[in-house]
């Protein structure tokens, strides 16, 4: 490994610098998720998604190994930040760092793909409805905004192109290995390879298992509660205007959880890019009983 070439440590010993970088981008992960959080949503909404954030059992879990999940969850996060951003003002910035992001993300595990929809998303939103924050009922189709999405899709994807062979240049080197390895994944997280440490997922049913884990284990009953709660709340009361920030979290999540929820393989790690989102809609829906109990009780709510 890179770590090993330039330092004294033999690959067992490597777990040591390795905890240390994990740690580090969960840490990040838990800044970025907040200020996210803080910028769209609030001070409040910001505060408890960095608080929840930071106590989530299956961040401080992972962020004790050396996983990639962890580097590839701030990723995400960092992207989703883009994305965002882009649904309102697409500039030629934005869409250069998200391509180089999109490219960590894709060197740091395959399984972001599904990524890409989102920013195709994200420069839809901004072609329907630019320097905005919202999707509104007044939808005209302007070329010149058509175009300008187009040109920010594009200088997007080649960037991501260029920095993944950068980031990740074996890939490209001895692709056939690449694509090899990465077919012997998909056969273990499908179950169609009889492994050994995949066993105990036989029988378990897709989709409820990651949601019994999440609830009992990940968060904790609490907190996804909270959580579910949130989403359905922003979802029954969803109408035009439309924030899209809510339009790009809540596709996101919903749109991972039901390519990854299938799988036979179902380590809760395969979760983490959605849980600092869900944490978001935690702290909305902890923040409107707030609102709700200050408007009934004002005595109680302090």
């Amino acid at each position: 490994t890179f770590l090993s070439t330039i330092t004294d440590l033999d690959l067992y010993s490597l777990r040591f610098p390795g905890r240390i970088i994990s740690a580090l981008f969960d840490s990040s992960t838990v800044t970025l998720i907040s200020i996210l959080a803080f910028k769209y949503f609030g001070k409040k909404v910001g505060f408890l998604t960095g608080l929840f954030s930071v106590f989530s059992v299956i961040q401080i879990q992972h962020a004790h190994f050396f996983v990639v999940d962890t580097i590839l969850t701030f990723l995400i996060v960092g992207l989703i930040f883009l994305c965002v951003k882009i649904s309102k003002n697409c500039t030629l910035k934005s869409s250069i760092i998200c391509g180089i992001l999109l490219a960590a993300a894709l060197a740091t595990k395959i399984s972001s793909l599904p990524i890409i929809i989102l920013i195709f998303l994200s420069y839809g939103l901004y072609a329907l409805s630019p320097n905005t924050d919202y999707i509104s009922r007044n939808i005209s189709l302007n070329p010149h905004n058509i175009k300008k999405a187009f040109i920010g899709i594009t200088a997007c994807i080649s960037i991501s192109v260029i920095f993944f062979i950068l980031f990740s240049p074996y890939a490209i080197i001895d692709f056939p290995k690449f694509i090899q390895d990465n077919l012997n994944q998909s056969r273990m997280v499908r179950g169609t390879s009889d492994l050994p440490y995949t066993r105990q997922y036989i029988d378990t049913i897709p989709y409820i298992y990651h949601l019994k884990q999440i609830i009992t284990r990940s968060l904790g009953p609490t907190v996804s509660i909270l959580s579910f709660l949130g989403l359905i709340f922003t979802l029954r009361k969803s109408h035009l205007p439309l924030p899209k920030i809510h339009i790009i979290l809540i596709f996101w999540i919903l749109f991972y959880f039901l390519i990854f929820g299938q799988f036979q393989v179902k380590f809760s790690r395969y979760m983490l890019p959605i849980i600092p989102f869900l944490l978001v809609y935690a702290s909305l829906s902890l923040v409107a009983f707030y609102y709700w109990l200050n408007k009934k009780l004002p005595r109680l709510a302090i």
